[in-house]
């Protein structure tokens, strides 16, 4: 179904009831394959919410909510006026409940509060450089008080009794996209993160075979150790042996870099012998051998069919030892 069967024309608008706050209104629509029916809209005035930055602190206000009969604390806001600019209500509504200017408003985007059943707007405004103008100008019967509070501390605790507003949860999720907050850092690449190490040359960059995120992680946390690997494919694929004093950039499963690693010793062995010292620097499961081995066998028998050869209880493995030479 494309999007002109999805519409509905409006065909007619009644107004139910008139209130200072908003009008309920019903409205007789039909849809493009015949259907109609009465739905209800409420005309309401935009709302425009501003976010006082200070260093690594919001200025926010603590007030009561009389429809949810509690208290929260939240950006300073309030109604557009007509078609008053957006960003006017904004300057105003700062110096009204704080004694706040803004040196710099920045409008962060608006949206719909509730498009099923709301006419109106909501516009975000993010407000730097504050100077205090003076006192608060509120009205009679417009109680609240101004609160400073660092940014993560706000972050942390929406959704919480006292920061229950949902267009609140709009603002914070405007201020995290615009301001670049929040957004996760640009993982290095291999060759960046081998520079940053104060390694030359080109970058070995590998990943871990079966989990390579699971692994990876478990390196990270300086649980794993070491590695191995079956030895018939490197002669197979005619890749050298590691060395002690090899490095190398570990990848994830995504192929993002994570760190850098140093070989520090390498030993091949049969399968059936590998000591439980190794099989506990790998740092899987429970850390006995016998663990090792039942996820191993599993892992070179799939690994070595699907290069045609067999594995086999005296099959020689390369067992390699590392440390995290760098991590960002």
């Amino acid at each position: 179904m494309n999007d002109e069967a999805l519409k509905w024309e409006l065909s007619g608008t009644e107004t139910l009831l008139h209130t200072p706050v908003f009008e309920v209104l019903a409205q007789r629509e039909r849809a493009a394959g015949g259907l109609e029916g009465d739905y209800i809209a409420l005309e309401a005035p935009d709302w425009v919410m501003v976010i006082p930055e200070l260093g690594e602190d919001f200025l926010l206000v603590r007030q009561w909510r009389h429809a949810a009969r509690c208290m929260t604390v939240e950006f300073p806001g309030g109604v557009r006026d007509g078609d008053e600019d957006p960003a006017h209500t904004a300057a105003r509504e700062l110096e009204e409940e704080t004694g706040f200017r803004a040196g710099e408003l920045i409008c962060l985007g608006s949206c719909s509060p509730n498009p099923a059943l709301f006419r109106n707007r909501f516009y975000c405004f993010l407000a730097r450089d504050l100077v205090c103008a003076g006192s608060q100008h509120l009205d009679a019967d417009e109680l609240l008080r101004c609160e400073r509070r660092p940014i993560r501390e706000v972050l942390a605790s929406f959704g919480s009794p006292l920061f229950s507003h949902g267009l609140m949860g709009t603002a914070l999720a405007f201020y995290l996209t615009r301001s670049g907050r929040g957004q996760e850092p640009e993982p290095p690449d291999a060759r960046a993160l081998w520079s940053a190490a104060g390694l030359s040359g080109a970058p070995e960059a590998w990943s871990f075979g079966g989990d390579p995120d699971g692994l990876a992680r478990l390196v990270l946390e300086g649980k794993k150790r070491a590695t191995s690997s079956a030895f018939p494919l490197y002669a197979l694929e005619g890749e050298p042996l590691p060395r002690a004093g090899d490095c190398s950039v570990l990848l994830d499963g995504a192929g993002r870099a994570l760190c850098v690693l140093r070989t520090t010793r390498v030993r091949v062995l049969p399968f059936c012998r590998v000591p439980a010292e190794h099989a506990a620097l790998e740092g899987e499961g429970d850390l006995s051998p016998e663990t090792w081995r039942e996820i191993h066998r599993k892992f070179f028998t799939e690994e070595m069919a699907a290069a045609g050869l067999a594995f086999q209880e005296d099959t020689e493995v390369v067992c390699e030892e590392f440390e995290v030479l760098y991590r960002p």
